[in-house]
């Protein structure tokens, strides 16, 4: 529903549940929370019951389950690092061990990138600007961070305002800084010209080997024909076109 804004607080009752727990539970509490987040997020992946049966649901869920262990991994970092490294506070152990949590989800096992907390901030294009600096980990520890503020000024009364301010100083100097970062587009001495091809082939087409060719011919004939008349810089096609 994109309501981006609430990222930076719905974690904050997870996190706030694992500051009273041991290691272990904790990270049992995160992976529960990661595997819930991707069955919603991967729903999409159901849809291959249609071409491979009752296997699309045990892959569908055993994705699920094996991206939520990066979740359980890190909480198990993230716990045992606030006892080896006591005087580095929670808001700062918590933000940096999801920020690379997600960096190495990126490329790990061929890595999958889609469920980046950074990606619901997408429309947020002041706070996206960090992304120039730390890329999409930066983003989401940034959300990360206010929400372990709020989780630890939920759990304890001492500096609890102190902590809800610096909350809301993160999401107001983020999004002033990144407002200062971000430049008006420069059309005049930079112009580019994008060209978006959409063959809109069903999946009937581009699960049937037979037409892997042909889809990709059509393709390309539609490409020179939008590109005859008018140069383009950079030619996009649906990622999906090639299987």
């Amino acid at each position: 529903y994109h309501l981006y804004p609430l990222a930076w607080f719905v974690l904050t009752p997870l996190i706030r549940q694992s500051l009273t727990l041991a290691p272990r539970a904790a990270a049992t509490r995160f992976l529960i929370a990661g595997f819930a987040f991707h069955l919603v997020l991967l729903q999409w992946l159901m849809s291959n019951v249609y071409w491979a049966g009752g296997w699309a649901w045990w892959g569908y869920v055993g994705i699920s389950f094996l991206l939520a262990l990066f979740w359980f991994v890190s909480a198990t970092i993230w716990a045992h690092a606030a006892n080896v490294v006591k005087w580095l506070p929670l808001e700062i152990t918590l933000p940096l061990t999801w920020g690379a949590m997600e960096y190495v989800q990126s490329f790990a096992f061929t890595g999958f990138g889609w469920s980046a907390i950074a990606y619901s901030q997408a429309s947020d294009l002041w706070l996206a600007q960090w992304a120039a600096i730390g890329g999409a980990p930066l983003v989401s520890a940034i959300v990360v961070a206010c929400n372990t503020l709020l989780a630890n000024a939920w759990l304890h009364k001492r500096l609890r305002a102190a902590r809800c301010a610096i909350a809301a100083a993160l999401v107001l100097v983020s999004h002033g800084l990144g407002a200062m970062m971000m430049d008006a587009a420069d059309y005049d001495s930079r112009p580019m010209k994008a060209a978006l091809i959409q063959a809109d082939f069903p999946l009937e087409m581009k699960w049937d080997p037979e037409y892997a060719v042909e889809m990709v011919r059509n393709t390309a004939d539609k490409s020179r024909m939008l590109t005859n008349k008018e140069r383009a810089d950079i030619i996009v096609w649906p990622e999906a076109l090639i299987m």
